[in-house]
């Protein structure tokens, strides 16, 4: 076994830098040619996703332009690795299109020598192999920008091109899967968007258990208010009349020690401490800071913090989390006021106008956003035990520590 940057590789493994494996190194124009409605394509870092170029977004340039560029070196050939090297870095894609396009300097096209597999470059430069390197080139700040000069010594550890290929394939196909997932979240995130709006504008009729017609199907189930239209089963309140808020204890970070209960804060949940102050769960507010606004529901036997306000209800059937998901709609953090840092008091929320829903109401439809919310759980978890499985396939397959010998689909298994 060799030894690289801290890292151990097989012996037949072979390490070099990018300048002598690849056939060519450059990046894109360094001018930006005038947009226009319809014309060529010219690709930014913001049009590279994961799975290719996203050309709704590409910006339209002259045939003109683009013909000088394309003579420029600026134009990539199919199995380019296409790398961000300016403003956002590492974004990476090999690139397997046919239409022609050009591309702008924040992004390098590397054109590997036969010796090197474009996806397994392409690997290489996702994964803490490079990110590592990334360092070396920093001077005393962030890394806001990757040089030609910088890119062709990144080093590069790689095995014959059938190995390179199995771990390539290996790779992107779990790529692939945390990609669907990715797409599955995406899709109901939206869902959930549309299902909040309908729930707290239209809300559920208890009678049939369903939404009520919208508004330009039934104009006779709703009326005007100061909130616009609202169903006539609902009225119209100030925050205030309904809850009551507190602030939490004075118990700054500094003073939290290490313990077995959940402190929270303005920032959700800050860190742990041997004491508790409330036994049962509590709906919160952010008070202060990054989450002013955001409403929380607390785990029991909690410290809650000065950062955040504790909501007290003052009517029976007050269903928390009918609560906490309809003060989050309602984006208290825009009614804060601007400090040091956003802000929010007591008297700012009471004096919001809300819908009061009945409590028989608060229960279905916290029951409709209990089964999404599951759902999007249930993604998430398995995101990211996905990703979670890739960075363990990542440090042992382009390490060498684990070779592609054994079947692809148990070095997949996610059972």
């Amino acid at each position: 076994m060799s030894e690289w940057n801290s890292i151990t590789y097989p012996n037949e493994w072979v390490v070099n830098v990018l300048s002598d494996l690849c056939e060519l190194i450059t990046d894109g124009s360094h001018f930006s040619p005038i947009p226009q409605e319809d014309g060529e394509v010219i690709v930014n870092v913001k049009d590279m996703k994961i799975w290719g170029i996203d050309y709704n977004s590409c910006t339209k340039i002259s045939k003109n332009d683009f013909d000088f560029l394309s003579k420029q070196n600026c134009a990539p050939k199919i199995n380019d690795v296409l790398l961000s090297k300016d403003g956002t870095i590492g974004r990476v894609l090999v690139f397997k299109d046919n239409r022609k396009v050009v591309i702008l300097s924040s992004i390098a096209i590397l054109r590997t020598k036969p010796v090197l597999e474009p996806e397994y470059l392409s690997a290489i430069l996702r994964s803490f192999i490079f990110e590592r390197q990334l360092y070396r080139f920093q001077s005393g700040s962030a890394l806001k920008r990757l040089v030609l000069r910088d890119i062709q010594k990144i080093t590069i550890p790689y095995p014959l091109k059938n190995e390179q290929r199995k771990i390539a394939r290996i790779l992107s196909t779990i790529d692939a899967v945390i990609e669907k997932t990715q797409a599955a979240i995406a899709k109901h995130k939206a869902i959930k968007q549309g299902m909040l709006h309908d729930l707290f504008t239209r809300g559920i009729d208890i009678t049939t258990g369903k939404l009520r017609p919208k508004y330009e199907d039934a104009p006779d189930l709703y009326k005007e208010s100061i909130l616009g239209i609202v169903p006539n089963a609902w009225d119209v309140e100030f925050l205030g009349n309904i809850i009551s808020v507190s602030s939490g204890e004075g118990l700054t970070q500094n003073k939290i020690k290490p313990g077995v209960h959940p402190v929270y804060g303005g920032n959700g949940i800050n860190g742990y401490h041997s004491e508790y102050l409330f036994e049962d769960e509590k709906l919160i507010i952010g008070r202060v800071g990054e989450y002013c606004g955001n409403a929380f529901i607390t785990k029991a036997f909690s410290w809650v913090t000065d950062n955040a306000l504790v909501v007290s209800n003052n009517e029976k059937g007050f269903n928390f989390d009918y609560w906490v998901a309809y003060l989050n709609y309602l984006d208290l953090n825009s009614v804060a006021f601007a400090a040091a840092q956003p802000v929010i008091t007591g008297g700012i929320i009471g004096k919001v106008p809300i819908t009061k829903v009945s409590s028989a109401e608060q229960n279905e439809i916290a029951v409709r956003l209990k089964t999404i919310n599951e759902k999007l759980q249930s993604e998430q978890n398995y995101l990211h035990k996905l990703q979670s499985i890739k960075q363990g396939l990542m440090a042992d397959l382009l390490s060498g520590k684990k070779r592609v010998k054994l079947p692809e689909e148990e070095l997949l298994s996610v059972q």
